[in-house]
């Protein structure tokens, strides 16, 4: 298996990493509702849709967005049966539909043009190859399909100076996995401005607007990239 930084295989990493992931990933954070909301909208997330979660982890993010979207049909994907084994959302919540399958989100179990929208979040900054995961979004997303991915940013210094977890990523270089994959129409930038809290939601909302500012937009605590099949 391919190596990422500190001569470790993204297998190996992730497995020494699962446990403080459930332990300081919770419901509900001003990050993870930020991150679901990203991903509802720019991912174009509707009713009925039938969406794929790669690297679903134990499913901070799919239950935040059961909640939002009903009827949906999601399937979650990952290589950590623990995680899965503690997975939040569950099938019938807001009638929506949920199967989890323990697998290898660079080479997927599902035919072409399987699903209305992709998403996956802080997954990629452990894949040896970035590009062989979102060609693999690409091939099972149906034609007028989005993928949305977010990663911790390289280009935030808190996250520079602090992720030691996997190698990071700036949106021009998650940009350039999308443009070699073949998605059209790419959106880059990055999101979470402010550090992830419980009580300061409200003040965390509000920093987003440096989303809009030039340069800015670039420095956010994780990169937001998506892009049209």
């Amino acid at each position: 298996m391919s190596t990422i930084e500190g001569g470790k295989n993204a297998y190996e990493t992730w497995q020494s990493h699962w446990t403080s992931y459930i332990e300081t990933s919770k419901r509900a954070s001003s990050s993870a509702l930020i991150t679901a909301d990203n991903f509802i909208k720019r991912a174009k997330i509707a009713r009925g849709a039938r969406i794929l979660d790669m690297g679903c982890g134990h499913g901070r993010i799919t239950e935040l967005i059961v909640q939002r979207v009903p009827d949906l049909d999601i399937v979650g994907v990952d290589m950590t049966q623990q995680l899965l084994d503690n997975f939040m959302a569950k099938t019938g919540v807001n009638g929506c539909k949920i199967q989890l399958l323990q697998g290898d989100i660079t080479k997927l179990p599902f035919p072409d043009n399987a699903f209305d929208a992709i998403i996956s979040s802080r997954v990629f900054q452990y894949v040896p190859d970035p590009v062989v995961g979102v060609s693999e979004a690409y091939r099972v997303l149906k034609p007028g399909g989005h993928a949305v991915i977010a990663l911790p940013n390289r280009m935030n210094i808190v996250k520079y100076l602090t992720y030691k977890q996997a190698k990071l990523y700036s949106p021009f270089e998650a940009r350039d996995w999308f443009e070699k994959s073949g998605f059209k129409d790419i959106v880059y930038d990055s999101m979470c401005f402010f550090p992830s809290t419980y009580g300061w939601k409200r003040t965390a909302n509000f920093f987003e607007i440096c989303n809009t500012i030039p340069f800015l937009k670039y420095t956010g605590g994780n990169v937001v990239v998506s892009g049209e099949k």
